[in-house]
Parts: C-alpha cells; structure tokens; sequence
C-alpha cells in the first residue's frame, strides 16, 4: 500500500514536471526555481519507490551510496524521457488532427446561390484496370453522373467566398439527368475546394426562397434536412415575400400530408400555402452538426 502511495504521487509529480517543461525555455527565474523544485521532489519521491522496490524484492545486493545514486538518475533520466516523448507524441498527434479538420473546415463554403447553368459531362459507365492478376481484371462501376455546375453568390453564410460567382464539380445519382437541386432558382449549397477545384457536398442543398424582412429560409420541417445526429431545430413562422402556394389537386392525401405537412403548411382550397421554416443560418447548423460532423469537416 506505501509502495502504490510513493508510485501514485510520483507519477502526479512527474506528470506535473513533463507539462511545465515543455515552456522552460522561456519561463522566468520564478517560473524555473519552480520547475526546479518540483524536479527535485519527482527525484525524490522516485528514488523512494526505487529504494522499496529494492527491499521488497529482497535484492541481496551492495551498491556503494555513489554508485547507488549514479543508478539511480540514469533510471530516472531515461524514465523521465520516455514520459516526454510520449506526452510529445499525443501533443503532436493531437496538433496534426486539429490541423486536418481546420484545413476541411476552412476550405468549405457555404452560401445562397442563384443557378446560372448545370451542365452534364461525360463519365465512363465502367472501367477496367489495364493490370491483371491470376488472369482476374479489375473493373470499376461509376454510379454518379457528373455535371459541371456555375452559381452566382448571393449571400455566403459560411466562410467568404470572394467572388460573385463560383463553379463546381458535382457528382450524383439520385434525380436522372440532373441533380435535384438544380431543379430550384435559389438553393443554400455546400461546396469544398480539394486540390484546387471546387466540389459539391454530395446530396447537400436547401431549397431557399426570400423573406419579406429580405432574409433567406426555406419553408417546412428544417430538421427533414438533418440525419439523426443533427440537433434538432425549431421551425418559426415566416412571411416569404412571394406567397408560396402550392396546386395539391391531383395529390392524394397521403402525399400532401407528407410533402405539405402542417403546421408548417396551411390546407385550404387544394392549396399548400408555406406558413413556417427556417433561416440559413438554422438550416447550416442542422448539416454542421449532422452530416458534415459525420464527414469529419467538423467535431
């Protein structure tokens, strides 16, 4: 129990000496008096457990006092290295992976776009590796279709992109022909530069229209943008300042209940007139804390 107690507050004390190293270079003579002491302490306490692990072992040996000492702080010095060479490791492990996610995060941009074209570019259907092995060929399937997007910058809501319009590479599959946000004037896109070029956030959009106070929000349920990671966020109400009314005639119930849910949306004479949603900066929070999260972009 004694040996545990010396070990214990040895290790505090060393953990405490490996922390305040790391700035002596530039501490004051308080600061190094200091660090000083708690050095000789660590020793101390050290060569303590060193001295009971002796006995308790019963090592029948004579070691005269100087060499004893000698001993002594060879051990200690090359423990007292191995502890801060491995609190450098984390330090720097630790370092580069904040550097990783600041590059991803500030690389991204966020804004309201308005469509100016989406263009079609032509992607393999397959491919096949030109290297063999046991006679077996590789062959790769592309399931996106690419396209070659051009927006003009209307508003950026996250990071500033300078420029008042942007193009984008965008790959994707859901909607034959065109990806689905192209289909909308005015969308709050997701775009990443990677190696110079631009590229959309795969499946990443929200339908934006204007408000009557000049601000951007999309009506509905914000959170049906989020995965179940995402935070959820409250819907508020909203005047656009072009009423959007959508014809539901030929919809059947199940369908408007789904696409036109209330109290998000008012039902009145075949009419689904949008009476709630949420402002872009809502609408970005829901995708930062859900799916970029989960691509790594952010913690």
């Amino acid at each position: 129990m004694c040996l545990l107690k010396l070990i214990t507050s040895g290790k505090a004390a060393i953990n405490s000496a490996a922390f305040f190293s790391c700035g002596v270079s530039g501490a004051s003579c308080a600061m190094a008096a200091k660090l000083n002491a708690i050095n000789n302490k660590v020793k101390t306490v050290f060569k303590a457990c060193f001295r009971y692990v002796i006995i308790l072992c019963n090592i029948q040996i004579y070691i005269p006092i100087s060499k004893y000492n000698h001993i002594f702080e060879s051990i200690f010095d090359h423990f007292i290295t191995m502890k801060l060479r491995l609190f450098t490791t984390i330090v720097l492990l630790l370092l580069f992976q904040n550097i990783l996610a600041q590059t991803a995060k500030d690389s991204l941009y966020v804004f309201v776009g308005e469509k100016i074209e989406v263009k079609q570019f032509y992607i393999k259907p397959f491919e096949i590796d030109s290297t063999s092995q046991h006679g077996i060929r590789k062959m790769r399937i592309n399931m996106d279709d690419g396209f070659n997007a051009r927006y003009k910058v209307i508003q950026n809501v996250f990071n500033h992109f300078n420029k008042d319009t942007i193009e984008f590479i965008v790959f994707d599959h859901e909607n034959l022909g065109t990806p689905p946000f192209s289909k909308f004037k005015y969308v709050l896109i997701f775009v990443s530069e990677i190696n110079g070029k631009m590229y959309h956030q795969k499946y990443l959009y929200c339908d934006v229209y204007l408000t009557s106070d000049g601000k951007w929000a999309s009506p509905g349920d914000p959170n049906r943008f989020g995965n179940p990671s995402s935070k959820p966020v409250k819907a508020v109400p909203i005047q656009f300042k072009e009423p959007l009314i959508f014809d539901i005639t030929d919809l059947p119930a199940i369908r408007v209940k789904k696409l036109y849910p209330e109290p998000y949306y008012k039902i009145e004479n075949n009419k689904a007139i949008a009476v709630m949603g949420a402002y872009v900066d809502d609408l970005f929070e829901i995708e930062k804390n859900g799916y970029l999260k989960a691509r790594g972009i952010f913690k």
